[in-house]
This record gives C-alpha cells, sequence and structure tokens, in this order.
C-alpha cells in the first residue's frame, strides 16, 4: 500500500509530501548564531501543475513557488510578516505577482500582471507582451490611472500590432504607459530594434529616435 504523508512547518502549516517535490524547499530559519534565537525565516509552498505527459508508468509536472511567506524578528518581539502570492496558467508562466507586503496593513500592496504573445505552432511562448504594476492587491480592481505604478508593453519581429503571434521572438519595440484618456492608457516608444537573419541587433533607438 502507500502511505499519505503530511510535512508541518515551524509555524504549524501542513502541506502534502508529493513525490514532485523532492529536493524542494519548504522552510529556511535564520538564526543568531549557532544556538541563537530566530532572526527570522521563509516558509515556502510549491505551486504543482496539472498532469502535463502521462506514458502510464510515469507522469510529468510543472513546478513552481505558489507562495512566499517571510517573517522578520522584531525587538519589541513578535514578527512583522509578509507575503507574496504567485500565479500561473496551464504552461507554468507567471501571470500575476501578488505582492502583499506587511500582512497586517493593506496599504503596501502591489500586484504585478504579465500577459504574453505566443506561437505555440513554433513553440514561442516565453514572450511577454504586456507587464502592469498596481499599487493594490491582485485581489482589488484597480483604479486606473491612480493605482498604476508602471505599464509596459513589447512588440516582436517588425510587428506593429500589439498581441501579434511572434514568428522569431525579437524584441524589436517596447512602449510605455506615458499618459491617460480617462481610464484608458496612452503609450509612447521606449526603444526600437532591428536584426540580421541570424538575430544579431542591427539598429537601436532610444524613445527620442
Amino acid at each position: 500500500g502507500t502511505k499519505d504523508v503530511w510535512v508541518t512547518d515551524s509555524q504549524g502549516g501542513t502541506i502534502e509530501d508529493l513525490p514532485r517535490y523532492q529536493g524542494v524547499v519548504r522552510e529556511e530559519i535564520v538564526l543568531n548564531g549557532p544556538a541563537g534565537s530566530e532572526v527570522g525565516g521563509k516558509i515556502y509552498t510549491p505551486w504543482l501543475s496539472a498532469v502535463r505527459a502521462d506514458d502510464g508508468d510515469d507522469k510529468a509536472y510543472l513546478l513552481g513557488t505558489a507562495a512566499v511567506d517571510e517573517r522578520t524578528a522584531l525587538a519589541a518581539g513578535g514578527y512583522r510578516r509578509t507575503k507574496v502570492v504567485n500565479s500561473f496558467d496551464a504552461d507554468g508562466f507567471a501571470i500575476a505577482n501578488d505582492d502583499q507586503g506587511d500582512i497586517s496593513i493593506n496599504t503596501d500592496n502591489q500586484c504585478t500582471r504579465t500577459e504574453y504573445a505566443r506561437n505555440p505552432g513554433l513553440n514561442i511562448l516565453a514572450t511577454v507582451k504586456r507587464t502592469e504594476v498596481v499599487s493594490v492587491s491582485c485581489a482589488t480592481t484597480p483604479n486606473r490611472p491612480a493605482d498604476v505604478v508602471s505599464d509596459a508593453r513589447t512588440y516582436y519581429d517588425g510587428s506593429s500590432t500589439f498581441g501579434a503571434a511572434p514568428t522569431r521572438g525579437l524584441v524589436t519595440k517596447t512602449e510605455v504607459v506615458d499618459s491617460y484618456s480617462g481610464s484608458t492608457p496612452v503609450y509612447v516608444t521606449r526603444s526600437r530594434k532591428a536584426y540580421d537573419a541570424h538575430g544579431r541587433v542591427t539598429e537601436s533607438y532610444d524613445g527620442l529616435n
């Protein structure tokens, strides 16, 4: 038969000890010297995808870090606790990073959302088309533009169409948000590049060119 094993961390949290988690760090604790008091620690919660391949005997999964809970001992006693939660798509690429900061307050939250322009037929999957950072949690609908920290878009392979499927995966233009028309972002060019047939940069321009 099989045994269902669970691992308990120093804070009382539990996680199932799945075979795919072999070698994954669950917790780190920093001490003030070999026998000193705890200075701080981190607890890592893994992310596991659905089965990606199965030959009948073995299964393949994608693995990532779903959350990091960090604690720092305070001189007055107790801990300052922070938390970061990551979300992934079915292909294992990060789509959201929810930095909750100090979990005792909600004024230092920050959410980074990532979107991709892909060409699965050419196995081009990691090409980011937009990264937006807002100063609220990922569970909160941002008030644009007030909550926007940054917003950048990327174009590939000479296309002028945002989100067009890349054919080589070479970045040829980047844009950043410059202003808003109501709640609609207005972008300006930050950089442009051209390449030769071998993917080497032949021309490079900044936003002023």
